[in-house]
């Protein structure tokens, strides 16, 4: 009837596990060892050490002895690399018979020994009540979290029950779980697992009869402690075994992202798919943060801020960490332009690959025909560039071209004072009409305008950011420009 209860409790957490991804338990007591997969920097480590045994009992009289200790449980992210091989111990069953006496063994990750949480995680066994003969009534203690290594989390087993005054046997200590310590067990009862893998204690030996007890439940319940009713003659009764302990190891994948490539700050998503991105805790491009949206436990998306560099990507989960096999790729080109005489040079921080396009930043229109890295304007005014690679383009600031002569006002057709302004600049003409004032960003976008009534006209610089800036003005066919400061 045990035998049944135990391969019925092994089939089902099997079952469950079977669906999960990227999760390897081992239930078999003895050293294992686990390789980690390409592209996995840590896992998730869970342990519960085995459960410890009941009390036994020896003599002629009425007697019973105290429940085994059930395991404690620790879980922890341990760091690995690709294609390294790690050892883990799964505790073996604690008991006592005339060849052997055992406490609960210890279930871990890494090391038998080390207490560097960033390298192993280890859950304690709970405690046998060995006796040489007679009883004893108080029961053993269950794993204990101060003598467990988790950087996570760690909790204590449930102790052995107490038993007194001719009746049960003492019930084994309920398992720790990932959600908790595990349950104390009473005069004959058993104490209860806790939820994720903590396995209940065996009941005590009952009353009125010659009973082992009940044996510890999967993972790292106690064992029961023996019941001896009086008889006149010596009888030896051992307490039920403990449950063995446990080893689970998860880990997150990431195996691949689309697109292969963006440009900076374009704002476009990237989608990274995987497994086990289940409660993912940060993101990382190139050793950068990035923030990020969890679309569910294969898949997560992000933009790529300013600043990104071409890298690998790293995704931080419950799970552990995981690493892209292969680098984003961020285009960042930038382009500035130097003017000598009257030509304009672009200097661009790309490939050779780059096409480029002047424009006018008064009209906004593309120059037909001015697709070099170099070009001569034909008249005055602001003109910037347009560089595409990859997909990606990149763009210069507007800058001043005031040296030719043909269609435009002379240097001295108006003044702007003050200069630097901060709420408002006056535009004097030398007693010309001007048809338009603009004031223009470095880019060229037109932000405010007035039509002057005079020969003296205010502009408004209300919701101007501090800057550099251009005054243009338009007489008839012909322009002006000069360069304005904004300081708020």
């Amino acid at each position: 009837m045990k035998t049944n209860k135990y391969k019925s409790t092994i089939v089902v957490l099997l079952a469950s596990f079977g669906s999960i991804a990227q999760t390897q338990q081992f239930t078999t007591a003895g050293i294992h060892t686990f390789t980690a997969p390409d592209g996995v920097l840590s896992v998730k480590a869970e342990a519960i050490g085995a459960g410890g045994g009941g009390g036994r009992v020896r003599g002629s009289s009425a007697r019973e002895s105290g429940g085994g200790g059930g395991g404690a449980y620790a879980r922890g992210i341990v760091n690995v690399a690709a294609g390294n091989t790690y050892t883990l111990g799964v505790g073996a069953a604690g008991v006592q018979n005339d060849n052997a006496a055992q406490h609960g063994g210890n279930s871990y990750f890494g090391s038998a020994s080390s207490s560097d949480a960033a390298l192993t995680v280890r859950a304690e066994g709970g405690k046998t009540l060995i006796l040489s003969d007679g009883s004893n009534g108080t029961g053993a203690q269950g794993g204990k979290a101060a003598n467990s290594v988790g950087n996570r989390a760690v909790y204590d087993g449930g102790n052995g029950g107490n038993t007194s005054s001719n009746d049960y046997g003492g019930g084994g200590g309920g398992a720790a779980g990932s959600n908790g310590a595990g349950g104390t067990g009473g005069q004959g009862t058993a104490g209860m697992g806790t939820a994720g893998f903590g396995g209940n204690g065996g009941a005590g030996g009952v009353s009125g009869g010659d009973d082992d007890g009940v044996e510890g439940y999967n993972y790292g319940g106690g064992g029961g402690g023996a019941r001896k009713s009086f008889s006149g003659s010596t009888v030896n009764r051992f307490g039920a075994s403990g449950a063995i302990g446990m080893v689970v190891v998860s880990w997150s994948t990431i195996s691949g992202f689309t697109p292969a490539a963006v440009c900076a700050g374009s704002g476009e998503m990237i989608t990274v798919t995987g497994t086990n991105f289940t409660l993912i805790d940060s993101v990382s491009v190139n050793g950068t943060n990035v923030p990020f949206t969890a679309i569910d436990n294969t898949q997560f998306s992000f933009a790529v801020p300013a600043g990104v560099t071409s890298g690998a990507i790293i995704a931080y989960t419950e799970n552990g960490s995981s690493i892209s096999l292969n680098a984003l790729e961020v285009y960042d080109y930038a382009v500035s332009v130097s003017l000598s005489g009257a030509t304009l040079t672009a200097n661009y921080t790309g490939g050779n690959g780059a096409t480029y396009q002047w424009r006018n930043c008064i009209s906004g229109s593309a120059i037909s025909g001015a697709v070099g890295a170099t070009y001569t304007p034909t008249q005055n005014g602001l003109y910037a560039i347009d560089v595409t690679e990859n997909g990606c383009v990149a763009s210069s600031e507007c800058i001043t071209v005031a040296s030719l002569d043909i269609a435009s006002l002379t240097e001295d057709a108006f003044t702007v004072y003050p200069n630097p302004a901060s709420e408002m600049c006056v535009v004097e003409t030398s007693g010309m009409v001007i048809n338009q004032i603009v004031l223009i960003d470095v880019n060229g976008k037109e932000l405010n305008q007035v039509i002057p009534a005079g020969f003296v006209s205010e502009l408004s610089l209300e919701g101007i950011n501090t800057g550099m800036y251009f005054i243009r003005v338009n007489a008839g066919d012909k322009i002006s420009v000069k360069r304005l400061s904004v300081i708020k």
